[in-house]
């Protein structure tokens, strides 16, 4: 429990490795810190975690379950993207997610994202084609490009009042996508948002 940090890459291409005990005190998971970890299984983000950094868990294709412990603020570019998660629920205290950070896991079924976020990045769920249910906090003001492209599973969708403005191609390629409900305040909605 002495351990307060690690680097970059730390476990990188640790091909065989399918579980890990982790340290209470770390407060960042460095960049790539277990990319390409194909055996890696489940995760337990310590509520000492503030930051998951770029690429950190990209192309663990095994990875089928994250507890995200309150505490976590910031999930960073393509993060877990192209794992196989396939539930999430993130916690009230993340503030951030950038962008690609859930890109590409094709089974990926159910999301919820609570109201503490301020910002959810471009293509953060680009890709996820067995997505089918999405909560989508009640204080969020833009949806941004890309965000659910490329969804082909996405049936319906409730977007918050609070919403007053769209990216391009939020929804694009939603081909089963059959419900949404706009929000009253929208202002901007530009093109191919639904193509």
């Amino acid at each position: 429990d002495s351990l307060m940090a690690f680097g970059e890459h730390v476990f990188h291409r640790c091909s065989k490795l399918k579980t890990i005990k982790f340290p209470k005190k770390i407060k960042e998971i460095k960049p790539y810190s277990f990319c390409d970890c194909e055996s890696l299984e489940t995760f337990n983000i310590p509520s000492d975690v503030i930051k998951i950094s770029d690429n950190a868990f990209l192309h663990c294709h095994s990875l089928t379950n994250v507890e995200f412990n309150e505490g976590l603020q910031e999930i960073g570019n393509n993060a877990f993207s192209r794992s196989n998660l396939k539930i999430v629920k993130l916690p009230n205290s993340l503030k951030i997610m950038n962008n690609n950070a859930f890109s590409g896991c094709r089974n990926l079924e159910s999301i919820i994202i609570n109201d503490g976020i301020e910002k959810i990045g471009e293509y953060a769920f680009g890709g996820c084609t067995n997505l089918k249910n999405v909560y989508l906090p009640s204080n969020i003001k833009y949806l941004s490009t890309g965000l659910f492209c490329d969804c082909v599973d996405l049936e319906k969708i409730a977007i918050p009042d609070s919403v007053t403005a769209m990216g391009e191609c939020v929804f694009q390629n939603c081909k089963n996508l059959k419900d949404v409900n706009l929000p009253k305040n929208i202002k901007i909605i530009p093109k191919h948002t639904f193509k």
